[in-house]
């Protein structure tokens, strides 16, 4: 027909670059969210971690995967989905730690800890049986760190983990023991040996004249 087809091609060829780059996440949206789907990684109803994001499965779509959390749904491309846990079993464990100062002494502490557990677990109804005292996680600058595994239904692991904290703080009151924290102190340093004091000389009136080193 007359027509320049190089013109034609490089055209198309540059189109289609174009298209290739703005199409390229939604392609890895959709391959990832198949694998999730067809593997069956999660499913809806299923409590899970994300990233930081933690939260119930409401949808999962070939782009994207709505995560509730209460009343905050955030919404993941399916192909940043990385690193995630999935609380499949109905059954969530949290890490509970407690810090006790280096002059402790921590039989006593593992003593006190063995008799009073149960009466903390029974202020808090939603545990699954009782916390598990796992002993001594680290030694840090200014504290031994003590640490506890605790159980619950996904839906109530951050309130239960607060109300386990808060029982640690209670037996720790009652029985006197601190809770290492950092300190600053400030001191008012004043160097005498560099005061000057300032003396009128005989002779002169409201003026300061010399100074003595004391």
């Amino acid at each position: 027909f007359g027509i320049d087809t190089k013109t034609l091609w490089a055209s198309a060829g540059v189109l289609s670059l174009m298209v290739g780059f703005g199409a390229k996440d939604l392609v890895n949206d959709i391959i990832a969210g198949l694998f999730l789907i067809f593997e069956g990684t999660y499913k809806i109803g299923d409590w899970a971690t994300i990233g930081t994001w933690y939260g119930v499965v409401e949808e999962i779509g070939f782009r994207y995967t709505k995560v509730r959390y209460y009343h905050e749904t955030k919404i993941f491309n399916n192909s940043s989905i990385r690193d995630f846990i999935n609380n499949d079993d109905d059954i969530a464990k949290e890490l509970v730690y407690a810090p006790i100062p280096y002059e402790t002494d921590i039989l006593e502490i593992e003593k006190l800890l063995k008799r009073e557990i149960p009466t903390m677990a029974a202020h808090i109804p939603q545990l699954v049986g009782l916390p598990k005292y796992q002993g001594v996680s680290s030694f840090d600058e200014s504290c031994i760190m003590l640490r506890f595994a605790i159980y619950s239904k996904p839906s109530v692991r951050h309130s239960v983990k607060r109300a386990m904290q808060r029982e640690i703080k209670l037996l720790f009151d009652r029985e006197h023991i601190s809770i290492p924290y950092k300190h600053v102190v400030v001191q008012d340093y004043k160097d005498e040996a560099n005061t000057y004091v300032f003396a009128k000389e005989a002779g002169e009136s409201g003026e300061e004249s010399q100074g003595t080193k004391r």
